[in-house]
């Protein structure tokens, strides 16, 4: 054998690196199956070269473990040689080419304001073929499309709400998208200060690393270690902030997220929350809080969320998709983390050094903000009588819109404004309507007073409304009520039953008031009947006071201009005139006679009589006259 000839028992017969194989992003990770064997069986040494990424042990380990670096991520591809330690002409190796398979990661999109108790909100992701779609919802419920790329959303109560999609294809590989997200970690890299989205992290634990599912620490572990993943505070210099933490329990402790007084942990077990509010008058720090569940030790991963808004001052904690915490601050306070510094994720996370995945992935979106719609009290009254007019109001703040309507009512005033003014034309139960309008937020609450409005009862007053001086006349009502109080020209109660007689001994103008109150209602109803008094007639008979027999005399009335009359003579012979002003009368036999007229008043009916006497003298009797 030549010098520097190998013997040919040490040169590789074969090398084979495996199958190209496609890996996904959210198991970044390849598990190696190099073979290197000599001619005669036996099994040689090598190694792995092409990558940039770390090999776990080593480079050495032919069956080991790849983690893809964040470059060759980016890439989409990679190719690995492996290579026998010891070699011989022709040199001989293999390679295997890893493809990286990332499930499109795009932005949750729909409505980032809408008001509360809302329903038809629409959100998607891009559709992609061969997908399935796990969404999560804080602050409401998915009514329609929860196993597609786009859901319908019911908002509920007013505060932060957050959307977030797991995305997995064919191939189980995973991808996780949300609601205008700001900032979003896979610890599935060697990179773990690597962001998807928003700033990179400027530091983290140096033995803290990424196994292709998540970060892991395997050495120098104690009680305080921790991935310490330092992220500029800029990024969340928000007045709202969702974050969720994909995490499995391997402690019992794990601090997700700290920054300016604000945070999200785990402490024995279970999940705990500790905020600073900010306020006019200072600040005040609250908690730390044990929201009350315990985290099952079952090294299960679940998905940790905290929200915070502070225009509504609500905080929520949910584990998966349930709330375990909800907490609203008083009024003018916000949560302090605007401008408190850098953040930290991951400050305590392992004690044990036993190697389990802990945090997944960590996403931090601006949640939806859903607007408080306007709350009111409505005042005034419910019983009201028919006709009545009352005052309403409510208490609401001054950024809000009015507009009063109703069915069975007429607004009188104010429809625009907090007090109005309403008259119940309808009897029965009727409804006012009230709709607020929040000027800043466009969102509207509806609200309905019901009112009992109360029938009047029924007043007529019955009798005459014509009389004669000195008539006396009995007035009655034309239905059944409880109280009555009747009066002449509104003049003190004159009767307190449900008749009233009254004596007319002036003339004129006047009005007969009823008041009729319902002692079950207390509604109160009135009626006015006008009464015209009028004097009676009075004639002055005219004419001579005798004549002679088979005489035509005349005879007239005068001061009663507009009336109507009849005349009678007794055992006398009216000529002419029995309905007017004057009339002839004659008489054949003489005597003393009365003449009569009746006098009436066609529009009153009031009548009087009125007489003239006279003397019906006989001619003389005379005899024959002779001439001589």
């Amino acid at each position: 054998m030549l010098a520097g000839q190998k013997g040919y028992a040490q040169c590789p017969g074969s090398v084979y690196a495996g199958d190209d194989t496609t890996i996904c992003f959210s198991t970044n990770r390849v598990l190696l199956g190099g073979i290197i064997v000599r001619p005669n069986g036996n099994a040689m040494t090598g190694y792995w070269s092409g990558g940039t990424g770390t090999f776990i042990p080593d480079s050495a380990a032919l069956n080991g473990v790849y983690i893809p670096s964040q470059a060759e991520v980016d890439a989409g591809q990679l190719t690995l040689i492996l290579l026998p330690h010891q070699n011989c002409a022709p040199n001989k190796s293999d390679t295997v080419v890893i493809s990286i398979q990332k499930v499109l990661e795009s932005t949750v999109t729909g409505p980032d304001a809408i008001c509360e108790y809302s329903s038809g909100n629409n959100y998607s992701v891009t559709s992609v073929s061969g997908i399935s779609y796990e969404w999560h919802v804080v602050g409401g419920y998915i009514t329609s499309g929860s196993s597609s790329n786009a859901i319908s959303v019911y908002w509920g109560s007013a505060g932060p709400g957050y959307i977030y999609v797991i995305q997995t294809d064919a191939l189980g590989c995973v991808g996780v998208s949300s609601i205008d997200p700001i900032s979003r970690f896979h610890f599935n890299t060697p990179d773990l200060l690597h962001a998807e989205i928003g700033s990179d992290a400027t530091s983290a634990d140096a033995d803290a690393y990424g196994n292709g599912t998540g970060f892991v620490m395997d050495a120098n572990c104690g009680a305080t270690k921790g991935l310490d993943l330092v992220i500029p505070g800029s990024n969340f210099d928000r007045g709202k902030m969702c974050m969720t933490f994909s995490w499995q329990r391997d402690e019992s402790e794990a601090h997700f997220f700290t920054r300016g007084g604000t945070e999200f942990y785990i402490s024995g077990g279970s999940v705990r929350v500790k905020l600073t509010q900010i306020s006019g008058t200072g600040s005040q720090v609250i908690g730390p809080v044990n929201t009350g569940y315990s985290i099952p030790n079952d090294d299960v991963l679940r998905y940790f969320t905290f929200c915070y808004d502070s225009a509504s001052g609500i905080a929520r904690v949910l584990v998966n998709d349930s709330i375990v915490w909800n907490y609203t601050t008083p009024a003018a306070t916000s949560l302090y983390w605007t401008g408190a510094g850098n953040a930290t994720i991951g400050g305590i996370m392992d004690g044990n050094c036993s190697g389990n995945t802990l945090i997944d992935w960590a996403n931090v979106s601006i949640p939806i903000s859903i607007f408080r719609k306007p709350q009111a009290s409505l005042y005034g009254m419910d019983t009201v009588c028919r006709y009545d007019q009352e005052a309403y109001y409510c208490d609401t703040p001054s950024t809000v819109s009015f507009a009063w309507s109703s069915t069975g009512a007429t607004i009188l005033s104010g429809q625009t404004g907090p007090y109005a003014t309403v008259s119940w034309p309808v009897a029965g139960t009727q409804d006012l309507y009230l709709l607020l309008t929040d000027s800043n937020t466009g969102c509207d609450s509806s609200y309905i007073y019901s009112v009992k409005v109360d029938a009047l009862p029924d007043v007529i007053i019955l009798g005459d409304d014509s009389l004669c001086i000195n008539d006396t006349n009995t007035y009655s009502l034309s239905s059944t009520a409880q109280l009555y109080s009747w009066s002449r020209n509104l003049d003190a109660d004159v009767s307190a039953g449900n008749t009233f007689t009254s004596v007319w001994d002036s003339s004129g103008q006047f009005d007969v008031y009823l008041e009729v109150t319902d002692t079950l209602t207390g509604c109160l109803n009135a009626d006015t009947l006008p009464v015209w008094v009028q004097t009676y007639p009075e004639p002055i008979l005219t004419g001579p006071s005798s004549w002679c027999i088979d005489e035509a005399a005349s005879v007239n009335v005068t001061n009663s201009s507009g009336m109507t009359y009849s005349w009678t003579a007794s055992s006398g012979n009216i000529l002419s005139g029995q309905s007017t002003e004057e009339i002839s009368v004659r008489y054949s036999s003489a005597g003393n006679y009365t003449i009569y007229i009746q006098v009436t008043d066609p529009d009153f009916g009031c009548s009087v009589q009125e007489s003239l006497n006279v003397l019906v003298n006989s001619k003389p009797v005379t005899g024959s006259i002779y001439h001589d």
